[in-house]
């Protein structure tokens, strides 16, 4: 099996699952969105964003170090070494990090003006991020090691054990609260994570050896000050819309971010895949052509869905949270762009890590996340959270422009830069012309959907081509089947 083919079939499977934990991760925010105020889904929304950050400050660069040597290595006993020094590592910095944050807790609560009663919040999320940092690294490694069905089965059971709680709560005892929230969050993410460290077999450990950590800091240490940069591309509009506006503002903005996060269902399932087989199939067997592939085909499957989502938004709100958040139906088109281009990012920047000269990641991401926050004080000070998304994505795209300058010069790749600048400027002019249209009447935006997925396919016509003979064989397959029976 090629490596395309490979990286396309594990990415139908990550996507499988990032569809059924997508899907119950949004039912479960969509049943908050009805039980709480928009105030209150703010805080769950500011609290949860938080977690990324400090989640990449004790990563440090650690686990992308691991990547790089888990592959390099053909030895099973240097690999076990390294999984050990990164695990150690990663959980004896997330211990430093709650007990600045426990020591700083006046401070952050002031920081954060939360109110005298939602003290206790910091409390819950210092153990939601202690549990994260686990399920993370476990997760990461199953990844590591391909075997994408465990990962995917933890993904599921951690985000049904979530769903079916809060379900309870919203059906069966009719009241809910943040409190009641993230007590379920922990007791969602505990279940896996003992069931992952018994599968990973990270106890016992193989011990903490320091030439093997120096090695890998070495490596990935551009990336610790990238770790604060990706979080302010990220998640820097939450805190900047808290701060000059308000935590209800802040909640619309949630739903429409959680709404964006359609596209990134199958966007996530590309990435998990990424990262492993690219490291593989160049490292290993020596085929370069495999970015190029993968652009075209991932920059096809994300126009698709970008038209899809940004076209029909408002539905989708009305649907899934309630018609007070229609307001928030436009800024959707901006939020899709940018998790769009964050995952043209992975791919683009391939270069850059096969050169191992990470300092360039850093680079882009630390210029990005300035950008970003400087464009979201004024962009939100001037048109609220408009301006937040505007910002998200514009700096967004910057990182993916300097991350393809920065990879082509330090090892070039075949990347097919007419197709991905064509695909730039369609997503640039349909963003403007959806926003405007996002109120529009029903047959208007449809109309707009059928002419984006029209652009799309005379854009990409091999993946269009390849997309709708995958589509018939599996009818012909289907209908074959169904004859038969």
């Amino acid at each position: 099996m090629s490596s395309l083919a490979n990286l396309l079939k594990i990415s139908a499977i990550y996507t499988t699952t990032s569809g059924i934990t997508g899907l119950l991760t949004m039912g479960t925010f969509f049943m908050l969105a009805r039980s709480l105020t928009a105030a209150e889904l703010g805080y769950i929304e500011l609290f949860i964003s938080m977690v990324p950050l400090l989640a990449a400050l004790a990563e440090s660069g650690i686990l992308s170090a691991l990547s790089y040597y888990y592959y390099a290595s053909e030895d099973e006993t240097a690999r076990r070494r390294y999984v050990s020094v990164a695990h150690i590592f990663q959980t004896a910095a997330s211990v430093l990090i709650i007990l600045a944050l426990l020591l700083l807790k006046d401070v952050v609560c002031r920081f954060l003006e939360l109110p005298p009663d939602a003290g206790v919040y910091l409390f819950f999320f210092l153990l939601i991020f202690a549990l994260e940092i686990q399920f993370g690294f476990c997760r990461d490694l199953f990844r590591l090691r391909i075997e994408y069905k465990r990962s995917a089965a933890m993904m599921i059971l951690r985000n049904l054990v979530i769903f079916s709680a809060v379900l309870y709560f919203y059906l069966v005892v009719g009241e809910f609260n943040v409190r009641n929230y993230f007590l379920v969050l922990c007791c969602g993410i505990l279940l896996p994570v003992i069931l992952m460290f018994g599968k990973t077999g990270l106890i016992p450990s193989e011990g903490f050896d320091t030439t093997v950590f120096r090695r890998m800091f070495k490596y990935g240490r551009p990336l610790l000050f990238s770790a604060a940069a990706i979080y302010f591309i990220n998640y820097a509009d939450r805190l900047i819309i808290q701060k000059l506006s308000t935590t209800t503002e802040l909640g619309y903005y949630a739903v429409a971010f959680k709404v964006a996060a359609i596209s990134g269902l199958a966007i996530q399932g590309f990435q998990s895949a990424w990262a492993p087989i690219m490291l593989k199939s160049t490292l290993r067997e020596g085929d370069l052509d495999l970015p190029k592939k993968s652009i075209a085909h991932y920059l096809f499957i994300t126009l698709v869905i970008f038209f899809c989502v940004s076209c029909l938004a408002h539905e989708i709100i009305w649907i899934l949270a309630g018609k007070m958040y229609l307001r928030s139906s436009g800024i959707v088109v901006f939020l899709v762009m940018s998790i769009i281009a964050f995952g043209a990012y992975d791919i683009l920047h391939s270069g850059i890590v096969l050169g191992k000269r990470l300092i360039f990641h850093a680079i882009c991401m630390i210029t990005a996340g300035a950008v970003n926050l400087a464009l979201n004080i004024l962009f939100v000070t001037w048109w609220g959270i408009k301006g937040a998304a505007l910002a998200t994505a514009l700096s967004s795209i910057l990182s993916v422009a300097m991350a393809y300058f920065f990879s082509q010069r330090i090892s070039p790749l075949p990347f097919p830069g007419r197709k991905i600048l064509a695909a730039l400027i369609v997503v640039s002019i349909s963003g403007i012309v959806l926003y405007q249209c996002a109120l529009a009447p029903f047959v208007t935006r449809v109309a707009l959907l059928l002419l984006g997925l029209i652009l799309t396919g005379l854009l990409f016509p091999t993946e269009a081509s390849a997309f709708r003979n995958h589509i018939r064989e599996k009818f012909n397959s289907f209908a074959n089947g169904f004859t038969n029976q």
